[in-house]
Parts: C-alpha cells; structure tokens; sequence
C-alpha cells in the first residue's frame, strides 16, 4: 500500500512538473509572437517575399520603415501585371501602370503584410498549442521554428520562422489539423 502511494504521489509530481513546463513553453512562445508583431511595426527592413495560396503564387519586394511614430511600406509585385502599394500610416495608395494612383480610402486593412497572429487568431491555451519547434536557417539566417497548432478541427495552424536576432518573421505556413501544408 505504502508503495502504491509513492507511485501515485511520483506520478502526480511529474504530471504537474510537465504541465508546468508546457505552459511555460506556451508563455514564451506568446512572448515571442508579440516580439515580432511589434517588430514588424517598429524596425526597418527590406526584403522579399514569396506568397502562395493553392496553385497562385506571388513574389512581393517590400520595403518598410519606422521613423518618429509612422509606418512606411512599399509592396512592389515582382511577377504578374506591374503593380504597387504604399502606406504611409493611415493613408494607402495603389500604384497601376493601366489605372495610374488610386487613393485607397477602404479596401485594405491597414496593417501591415504580417499577420497579428494573436488579434486575427485567438491565440490562447484554449485553442492552440504553442511550442517550440527547434531552430534552423531561412534566407541564411539562423531562426527559432514555432509551432501554432489548432487544438480543434475547426482551425489551421501555423508553422513559423522567427529571425534569432530581430525576431522578424522569415517563414509562415498555414496547416491542417495533420500538419498538412
């Protein structure tokens, strides 16, 4: 009897260790997405970006800045019909070499190319697992992988590259319940 219990109390201990741990995990990946979210509003960068959804894919130059409070972005389309939006604060412009400037008083959010992941999803314990997913390299830097997984049927989840350094997102999937791309 004596030794069932100690079993039991071992058990209990290593049960509750581990959900200390995961949601310790949890809390830092959270940080981490918030680390990036205010990045992608407040730090300069320039790159490109390659966006596809089903069979349509998209290579986007942008180019981004911060200066005394204001986002600017510059999203130039590299393939198809030569097209541009810029933002500049509240104000977004949709440059087309057939139509010329339009003023785009409505039709996009204006925010910017990256997700809020934590606004747009929800992200809480309740419906995501949030995990470290080790580290790797993408576009010759070295980055922390998360992994944002739906804890129902009902939602994609993710699977993110975050730069080590700025905290930038270099790489995002969307998956299935599976893990499926």
């Amino acid at each position: 009897m004596l030794v069932s219990l100690r079993i039991i109390s071992l058990a209990l201990f290593f049960t509750a260790l581990i959900n200390v741990f995961a949601f310790a995990e949890s809390s830092r990946v959270e940080n981490m997405l918030a680390l990036m979210q205010k990045n992608m509003r407040e730090l300069s960068y320039q790159g490109s970006v390659i966006y596809s959804q089903g069979r349509h894919m998209e290579s986007i130059k942008i180019h981004h800045d911060f200066e005394k409070g204001v986002q600017f972005e510059r999203l130039e389309y590299l393939s198809g019909a030569p097209r541009v939006i810029i933002r500049r604060g509240d104000k977004v412009f949709f440059i087309n070499s057939k139509v010329g400037v339009i003023n785009l008083t409505k039709p996009l959010p204006l925010r910017s190319f990256a997700r809020d992941y934590h606004a747009e999803l929800g992200l809480t314990h309740a419906r995501y697992q949030l995990k470290l997913a080790g580290n790797s390299r993408v576009a010759g830097r070295p980055v922390q992988l998360l992994t944002l997984r739906a804890k129902d049927t009902h939602r994609f989840g993710f699977r993110l590259a975050l730069d080590q350094q700025t905290g930038l997102l270099l790489r995002s999937l969307m998956v299935d319940h599976e893990g499926n791309i």
